[in-house]
């Protein structure tokens, strides 16, 4: 009589919520493993085994979950075998399009629901010291850079999320800067969220514009330190 097929799991990376598929990958123990059903909080899926080489994986598609973090089951089957096993599996679905550039040297965080109420900055997968604010300022500039920025946040209910891990090494300028001379009839100062800032600003990025006597706009950003 055959064993009951039996596997350990491998590490599953962050699966962004635009993904078509989260791959899960296996080594069988014992057995030869052909069939799979995974239970994610009552909901059944099932999906199909991905052998490529030396990577064997367990594949099926993540409709309809939000972001968060979950433990799944997974019941491993084998052809003509009567047994089954189970395992435990972890994985986190991140937040796609809550992360975007701004200028050239920053990223920023929307949250105009006011969802979030803390940040910290990841490079690469490790964090940032010190940077736990909205947005994220790179003095070097994001163009060419290769690096993975991703953002833990949590929310208002006290879950903890985070953003699609992205690459930045396409950014430009969004103008080119024009420094003609010209007199300043107006000026007002914005916070990154569009809101008219009267006090004296806290830290933070801020946006300049300036009326021009000519009918002229033109926006500056601007980095506060108290």
């Amino acid at each position: 009589m055959k064993e009951k097929p039996t596997v350990t799991i491998g590490t599953i990376a962050m699966t962004c919520d635009e993904a078509n598929e989260i791959r899960i990958p296996f080594s069988a123990v014992k057995g030869d493993p052909d069939q799979f059903d995974i239970d994610i909080v009552g909901n059944h899926f099932t999906g199909t085994l991905d052998i490529v080489g030396t990577d064997t994986a367990f594949v099926f598609s993540p409709t309809t979950m939000e972001a968060g973090d979950y433990t799944a089951h997974v019941t491993v089957g084998e052809t003509d075998v009567p047994c089954t096993s189970m395992v435990d599996i972890h994985f986190t679905i991140a937040l796609s399009g809550q992360m975007y550039s701004k200028w050239t040297d920053v990223l920023f965080i929307g949250n105009k629901e006011g969802r979030f109420t803390s940040y910290q900055w990841f490079a690469d997968g490790v964090a940032m010291s010190g940077e736990s604010l909205q947005h994220l300022y790179d003095p070097k500039g994001l163009s060419g850079s290769t690096i993975l920025y991703h953002c833990r946040l949590t929310t208002t209910d006290g879950k903890t999320l985070y953003t699609c891990p992205q690459t930045f090494d396409d950014v430009t300028p969004s103008r080119t800067v024009d420094t003609t001379p010209n007199k300043v009839k107006a000026t007002t100062l914005y916070d990154t969220m569009g809101r008219v800032i009267k006090g004296t600003p806290h830290n933070g990025i801020y946006i300049v514009m300036e009326e021009l006597e000519n009918g002229e706009i033109r926006t500056h950003k601007i980095t506060v330190y108290e």
